[in-house]
């Protein structure tokens, strides 16, 4: 995904500049394969959502509703072409919100093999 999107900021900063006029050809090219690189890169995305859901729900890291929104995201990463660019959102977000949830319930859980009374 970080190819793809670099390949549309570059093509973009280089139409705005003064300095360099590209071929239109080469600047639908560019931007189609930053395109098609970032969303295919979705599909990797979704797996990772899924994987990491699955294992937070089996270890109660994460809220019902949480894992239910997960879910919702990898159907919108695995159907990233035709989103609109919203699953590059929703994954977003939800990277953020996993890793928060995560740290939240790891400061929670008592370390391993350390007795209660010196917690």
């Amino acid at each position: 995904m970080i190819t793809g999107v670099s390949l549309d900021v570059g093509n973009a900063f280089a139409a705005w500049s003064d300095e360099f006029t590209a071929d239109p050809n080469t600047v639908r090219s560019l931007g189609m394969a930053g395109q098609v690189l970032a969303l295919t890169g979705l599909v990797g995305c979704g797996v990772v959502v899924a994987v990491t859901t699955r294992i937070a729900q089996r270890t109660h890291a994460l809220p019902r509703w949480a894992v239910w929104v997960s879910y919702a995201v990898v159907v919108l990463c695995m159907a990233g072409f035709w989103s609109g660019g919203m699953a590059s959102v929703a994954f977003a977000l939800w990277m953020i919100g996993a890793v928060v949830a995560v740290l939240r319930s790891a400061r929670q859980t008592p370390p391993v093999g350390v007795p209660r009374a010196t917690q």
